[in-house]
């Protein structure tokens, strides 16, 4: 009787768990396909918004890079809350002029915290 009872308790325990884990994987997958739809409808709106007849290939990447690179600099401000370590990393982008780069700066700073730089170190440099 005691084996009988175990055998019943180990099969509710395992349909129990195959029933579990096939429920978070469904939800799972269901989100993946929602952040690939999302990611999806992002990049038609990049590309409605800034698509050149000549050049799209070009201009749509290049639009990609500068958002790509004002997140990154957004989370980077948030994670060590700016100062220097941001500065560095645009600084790092040297296929930017400084224009460019004072412009992502005042951006992602723009995004973070509400506000451009009080002063921007690559308004004060040369133009390359």
């Amino acid at each position: 009787m005691e084996i009988i009872v175990s055998v019943i308790i180990g099969t509710v325990g395992i349909a129990a768990s195959w029933y579990i884990t096939r429920r978070y994987y469904l939800k799972s997958l269901n989100d993946q396909r929602e952040t690939f739809l999302t990611a999806e409808k992002d990049y038609r709106r990049i590309i409605e918004k800034y698509a050149d007849k000549q050049n799209s290939d070009i201009s749509i990447n290049k639009k990609l890079l500068e958002e790509k690179r004002i997140t990154d600099c957004m989370n980077r401000y948030t994670a060590t809350g700016g100062g220097d370590f941001l500065i560095k990393m645009v600084d790092s982008y040297s296929d930017l002029s400084n224009q460019e780069k004072a412009d992502l700066l005042d951006t992602a700073l723009l995004r973070a915290r509400g506000r451009k730089a009080k002063e921007n170190p690559f308004r004060n440099k040369d133009v390359k």
